[in-house]
């Protein structure tokens, strides 16, 4: 269909658009995953090792096992952001998929609404036949995505452009890289637990407590 095309085609120069962005949040996400714990599996069950994914890294210690790195991934060099996507967690999840939770999904999702936002503007007569077709009213962009299912696609694509950007970025480098908003967005956290008194007060960088305030 020609309208659904539209805002995939908006959805996707988008992506190239905004994959600095994904890239900075990523790194930025990365922040501390150094000092999250080795895990592997024993006789079919998730254990810690006692080592950080740090520790092996620094040891050029492959961080993640063969039998769990999905396939997007491919071959990883020990120590890289790639390798400790593949890394495991204690609940038996790996930490690519934390990533694509935390980060790829809402990144995904913001670029498909902005892309809907264009073409609604740019092209009204397209997004009148497109929310027609799909039983929308049109005035809720988050509605219009959502029935269209033009994330799915558009997902695989960004982890496919993030992967080429940084899997096989040292992780300490990406880390490095991220440090300066990674402070930022817990500054904006502490800002809104500042507005949310009920929330548990959680621990902070000094640099975070400094932007925020």
């Amino acid at each position: 269909m020609y309208e659904v095309d539209a805002v995939d085609l908006a959805a996707r120069e988008l992506l190239r658009e905004r994959l600095p962005t994904l890239v900075a949040e990523t790194c930025a996400w990365a922040v501390g995953l150094s000092d999250a714990p080795h895990h592997t599996r024993r006789s079919g069950r998730v254990v810690a090792t006692g080592l950080t994914l740090g520790n092996r890294a620094e040891a050029e210690q492959q961080l993640a096992s063969d039998e769990d790195v999905p396939l997007q991934l491919g071959e990883t060099r020990a120590g890289t952001l790639g390798d400790a996507l593949g890394a495991l967690m204690a609940d038996g999840r790996l930490q690519a998929d934390r990533l694509d939770d935390e980060v790829l999904a809402p990144y995904v999702l913001d670029t498909c609404l902005l892309a809907a936002d264009r073409v609604r503007d740019e092209q009204p007569q397209v997004w009148a036949e497109l929310v027609d077709e799909l039983g929308e009213e049109g005035v809720d962009l988050l509605d219009v995505v959502r029935a269209a299912e033009w994330e799915t696609p558009l997902r695989t694509e960004a982890e496919q452009l993030l992967l080429g950007a940084l899997a096989h970025v040292p992780l300490v480098q990406v880390e490095a890289e991220g440090l300066p908003l990674s402070l930022v967005r817990a500054a904006e956290a502490e800002l809104r637990a500042a507005v949310a008194p009920q929330a548990a007060a959680a621990e902070v960088e000094p640099g975070a407590l400094f932007l925020a305030d």
